[in-house]
């Protein structure tokens, strides 16, 4: 083999393995951007339940106004921890599978009789609690959701 033969296999080897590495790092961010929308979505049906929960009469095994003794149903992918008082229910949700950096996907939710008041994810990067939403929050015209109109 030549030297020019020699060059081009290991030019040949080192694209290979950056786009290996490239392609890791683009399933990770996929990852854990899947997990935090899948905690996401089941904290928004862990609150619509708990509003429904409040809204139902006592007779007919509701909160009757209030969300103490809402109790969610058992999610087998997720760790849900419910702290409930009267007017307002705290729902933590976490992921039993980890992200990349082997911490869980994680959120939470605050919620009142008219929905989620606020929300908040784990950044795995910051390693910090990220507040996404709030219904109190002017800059997003209103919207609980921050969607445009």
């Amino acid at each position: 083999m030549g030297s020019q033969q020699l060059l081009l296999l290991a030019l040949g080897l080192i694209i290979a393995g950056v786009a290996i590495v490239v392609g890791i790092n683009l399933f990770n961010a996929y990852y854990d951007d899947q997990l935090d929308s899948l905690a996401l979505q089941k904290l928004n049906e862990l609150t619509a339940d708990a509003v429904a929960y409040a809204k139902r009469p006592v007779s007919l095994g509701g909160g009757g106004g209030s969300f103490t003794g809402y109790t969610p149903a058992s999610l087998s992918d997720f760790i849900v921890s419910v702290t409930a008082s009267q007017s307002d229910v705290t729902i933590n949700v976490e992921s039993a599978d980890l992200a990349s950096d082997g911490t869980p996907a994680a959120v939470y939710g605050i919620a009142s009789s008219e929905g989620l008041d606020e929300t908040g994810v784990y950044d795995h990067k910051a390693k910090a609690w990220k507040k996404v939403k709030t219904k109190k929050d002017k800059s997003n015209n209103g919207n609980a959701y921050g969607h445009n109109k």
